[in-house]
């Protein structure tokens, strides 16, 4: 059956409709963990005025937050289609999220309690900003890649990441952490000392996950929950290609979640540093 113009243009207003409300609700103290990433792809601008059809094609990110409530379920809280991840856009959507009441109340048993991230530098400015007093695990999939990007000599790519990948599956506390470092920086500090200085920086703020019961470790350790979803994502966009504009991706980013509700999508976690499990 063939809808007509008129038909096409109520089922849109509807659904655009159900969407504001979805990017209106209130979150309160629902989410215990929240994971950030953002994707990227193209949207097309607006015709120039008077003129039919699509304007030029200009990159877009889709601006995620996926979290996991108090009682273990993981949902899509909030995205939002932007020009870029630079600061004032993550700022302007974690904002919006912490007003919403996605946001850390000291006391409280039900309250935000962790962001997992990558270490993009747009969003880690928005973080401190909006969200300073929160706990904070860094991706570890994204930390073990950054070894990989400052070798200087390929083949010893395999052993020295698996032997940074075995360090974290095998701690159990903060100080054996620093102390399995310190071995592994010797035996790969003259071989590749920038890949070693990377992954070394900050290595104790990698830990935070330690702090919490150790069957959440594999949960939290990377932005694999968020990845999943994204990957769902990447399907819809094959098909796609170019969002006839930010509207068009944000329906479809809603109605895919819609239907992932519905039992479609698989919710395992893998303790797997992969990133695309």
């Amino acid at each position: 059956m063939q809808l007509s113009a008129q038909s096409v243009s109520a089922i849109l207003s509807a659904l655009d409709a159900e969407v504001a409300r979805f990017h209106r609700r209130s979150l309160g103290g629902r989410y215990r963990t929240v994971y950030l990433d953002g994707k990227h792809g193209k949207a097309c601008l607006a015709a120039p005025r008077g003129r039919r059809g699509r304007g030029g094609m200009r990159p877009r990110v889709l601006l995620l937050a996926w979290g996991v409530t108090h009682q273990g379920k993981e949902e899509l809280i909030d995205y939002r289609v932007v020009p870029s991840e630079s600061q004032e856009h993550w700022q302007a959507f974690l904002s919006d999220l912490e007003a919403r009441g996605l946001r850390r109340e000291p006391g409280e048993e039900e309250t935000l309690q962790l962001l997992v991230t990558d270490d993009d530098s747009g969003l880690q400015a928005a973080r401190l900003t909006v969200y300073a007093g929160v706990p904070h695990q860094p991706c570890l999939f994204h930390k073990l890649q950054a070894i990989a990007d400052h070798l200087e000599d390929r083949s010893h790519r395999g052993a020295i990441m698996a032997e940074a990948a075995a360090l974290y599956r095998e701690l159990r506390t903060v100080p054996q952490g620093l102390r399995r470092l310190e071995g592994w920086r010797r035996r790969w500090l003259a071989l590749e000392p920038e890949a070693v200085r990377c992954f070394a920086t900050d290595f104790e703020g990698t830990l935070v996950y330690l702090s919490l019961p150790q069957a959440e470790w594999p949960r939290v350790r990377t932005t694999n929950p968020l990845e999943r979803f994204i990957k769902e994502l990447n399907r819809k966009i094959s098909q796609v290609g170019v969002f006839p504009s930010d509207r068009s991706w944000d329906r479809m980013t809603y109605l895919t979640w819609h239907y992932l509700q519905s039992g479609g999508y698989p919710h395992s976690s893998s303790p797997h540093f992969t990133h695309n499990s």
